[in-house]
């Protein structure tokens, strides 16, 4: 059950918990789309390489971070870069 469960969170990004938008300011905090709502979080941890971008998250009353991982595939090649080169400068600027 729990390998559908992530499958459908992760992969398909089609569960309840699967987080299906997110937008990131340059202070470090964000919000992600789940279910319809969206949430406040803040990035904990953060990985770019040019065909995949794999983020830490920590939603506002949890305990633990998340994981996001973006493939290069998954945005259109605009986007992904825009991604990459905000979080590149958000490295820089910490």
């Amino acid at each position: 059950a729990s390998l559908v469960a992530a499958l459908h969170r992760h992969a398909l990004r089609s569960g309840p918990r699967a987080i299906t938008g997110i937008e990131i300011d340059t202070e470090g905090e964000c919000a992600v789309r789940m279910a319809g709502e969206w949430r406040a979080c803040t990035l904990t941890h953060v990985f770019v390489h040019p065909r995949l971008t794999l983020l830490g998250l920590r939603r506002h009353g949890r305990r633990w971070p998340e994981g996001l991982a973006i493939a290069a595939d998954a945005l259109e090649a605009e986007a992904f870069r825009r991604l990459r080169a905000a979080l590149n400068l958000r490295s820089w600027a910490a």
